[in-house]
């Protein structure tokens, strides 16, 4: 692994301090917060494994790793080999390179990059794309579809999906002076009154780029004929006219459709069909009854079919980059990505076509805000039972009550005490405001305050009321816990080491005791298929693509040396099965189940725990 000098001196950082939190590191770096984050999330990536850890009190070296890194330099002992994406960039982008000159170049043996090679294959296979020694130079094979895709990835993994710069794609089209070609294809772009949406600003300047790059391989693309297509027809023109390369002009129109956007949004509504509206609205109806979610599509019903139609356009010209911005809402709100997936697999089974992740993330994205507000908490169901108890101030007393009834949560229960009597018979109260010495124990809390109720009181009531429902919310998560999870369905085992054999090892156990049955296991590859539910290199949460479950469980299998999870490395797996009744439960669920994940330190614990007993406790574990 090749660390830049201002990483380096961020791991020297870490290993001279027990913690540190970002902003003090940006501090001592000079740099940004934002930036600090990008390089630590940088360094995880390129070690393969969480090398540095993060908790609300900071970040720090994982123990795990500690003793690989020296102080004086902060060298990994493998940092000597040079990365095999390093040499995957360098083969890519000069195609055809003499064999002997990539080996003197990266200071290894003839043998070594000739096993680079292997293993350089092996990790790009899913792409359909491999490397190929012949006539003593090396050349890539493979589709120009999937060599895109595979360009896709190299990029993302060079700007690390922080675009701050386009001076980052000039090693990938080093023959472009790529901020002249920005700027004159924005400017004509903007003439013809449509933009570009931030989400795809990225997408479509590499997309660009690349059929003027590979140029032989975009010359005989049919255009695909939608109702903007007059419009964009004419801008393609005009960007191939500018550019000397009017052959190039339907490719660059196949670029374009679907992702500019006339300036005046309103008047793109008109060129929908009321039918595929409707259609589209069946859809969301059908995937939020199954999700019992009620929710006001008036709101959003326009705008999200549009995105839609231009989805559709943008599939069926097979767009392979993805925005560079706002995917990480699979890993901060996965409910809504669940509804995202679950509406994407309608999507793609009515208009057959293949909807990529980074397009459900956008769909996610439309569809979020109204999730939440269907989803809030109802303020009745945060109500807490108040009790006031007061010496006999008849005078104050109107202005004291008013002043207790601002304080206190909408929808709480207050009552007012006039004697000792009343105070001993209360029951099911959470808390008792009064002014009286009271030595004695009574089953709720007791807050004490002056009876003309100043800032300090004002301070002890609002610090009371947190401190129960923090008390509450705790019951709550508990008993939620105490539902779903189980000692029989707990696993800590080294000998699990990919997706397929968990499932196989999960499923059967779950099928067994009842919980499941082949109408789950069908429906949870489906689920999968549709889009990896691992997480940040860290956890995952398979689960259903329907809620068939016979009854609702969670099945943790903890293994401290990873899962391979798709293209991610796992060291957490909750099968999540949850039945038809459970349904409106899940949300609160994926809500705690992400939310606890955040905390590295905890994942790291939890990744530890050898036993139920102490999985529940790190789980529970404030």
């Amino acid at each position: 692994m090749t660390l830049t000098e201002r990483e380096k001196n961020l791991l020297i950082l870490l290993l001279q301090h027990e913690r540190l939190i970002c902003s003090v590191i940006a501090d001592l770096l000079q740099v940004s917060e934002k930036t600090v984050r990008n390089d630590i999330k940088k360094i995880n990536a390129n070690f393969g494994k969480k090398l540095v850890l993060s908790s609300r009190n900071g970040y720090f070296i994982n123990p795990e790793y500690r003793s690989l890194l020296t102080e004086e330099v902060a060298v990994l002992p493998f940092q000597k080999e040079k990365n095999l994406k390093e040499i995957l960039h360098y083969l890519f982008i000069n195609n055809g390179s003499l064999f002997d000159d990539v080996a003197d170049k990266f200071y290894i043996s003839s043998s070594t990059l000739q096993q680079r090679l292997t293993d350089i294959n092996d990790m790009i296979k899913s792409y359909s794309v491999k490397f190929i020694r012949k006539d003593a130079k090396i050349f890539i094979e493979g589709s120009e579809k999937d060599r895109q895709r595979l360009l896709a990835m190299l990029i993302q993994e060079e700007i690390n999906n922080n675009f701050d710069t386009i001076n980052d794609l000039e090693k990938f089209f080093p023959n472009i002076d790529v901020t002249s070609f920005r700027r004159e294809v924005y400017h004509i772009i903007e003439e013809a009154n449509y933009y570009v949406p931030e989400f795809y600003e990225s997408n479509l300047l590499i997309n660009l780029l690349s059929i003027f790059t590979f140029d032989a391989n975009y010359q005989n693309q049919k255009s695909y004929t939608g109702k903007l297509s007059k419009d964009i027809e004419k801008i393609a023109y005009n960007i191939a006219d500018k550019f000397g390369r009017k052959d190039l002009q339907t490719p660059i129109q196949n670029s374009l459709t679907g992702v500019i956007k006339r300036k005046k949004l309103l008047a793109s509504y008109d060129n929908l069909d009321e039918k595929f509206v409707n259609k589209i609205k069946d859809i969301i109806l059908d995937v939020f009854e199954r999700n019992k979610l009620k929710v006001d599509l008036k709101q959003f019903i326009n705008v999200f079919s549009l995105h839609i139609y231009q989805l559709i356009l943008r599939c069926r010209q097979d767009k392979y980059i993805p925005p560079q911005a706002m995917l990480s809402i699979k890993d901060s709100c996965f409910f809504i990505y669940d509804i995202a997936v679950q509406i994407a697999d309608k999507l793609s089974s009515v208009f057959q076509i293949a909807i990529p992740e980074f397009e459900i993330s956008l769909i996610a994205i439309h569809i979020g805000f109204a999730i939440e507000e269907a989803t809030k908490p109802k303020a009745e169901n945060l109500h807490l039972n108040i009790a006031v108890f007061f010496e006999n101030y008849t005078v104050i007393e109107e202005n004291f009550l008013k002043n207790i009834n601002k304080l206190i949560p909408r929808h709480s229960n207050c009552f007012i005490v006039r004697n000792a009597k009343e105070l001993y018979e209360l029951k099911n109260f959470d808390l008792l405001i009064t002014t009286k010495n009271i030595d004695e124990l009574l089953p709720y809390t007791i807050c004490k305050i002056s009876p003309f109720i100043n800032e300090n009181d004002i301070a002890k009531i609002k610090e009371a009321m947190s401190k129960i429902i923090k008390e509450k919310e705790f019951g709550h998560l508990t008993e939620m816990l105490s539902y779903y999870f189980s000692s029989d369905l707990f696993l800590y085992t080294t000998k699990i080491k990919n997706r397929e054999e968990a499932f196989k090892v999960m499923t059967k156990i779950m099928k067994e005791k009842g919980i499941i049955d082949e109408r789950f296991i069908t429906s949870l590859y489906e689920r999968e298929a549709l889009s990896s539910t691992g997480f940040m290199n860290s956890f995952a949460l398979p689960h259903s693509l329907e809620y068939n479950a016979v009854c609702s469980k969670i099945f943790a299998l903890v293994n401290p040396e990873s899962i391979k999870w798709g293209d991610a490395q796992v060291k957490i797996v909750f099968l999540i099965a949850i039945s038809r009744k459970d349904r409106e439960k899940v949300k609160p669920l994926f809500d705690f189940l992400t939310d606890i994940m955040i905390d590295e330190q905890k994942i790291y614990n939890l990744s530890k725990a050898m036993n139920f007993e102490n999985f529940m406790q790190i789980l529970l574990t404030k």
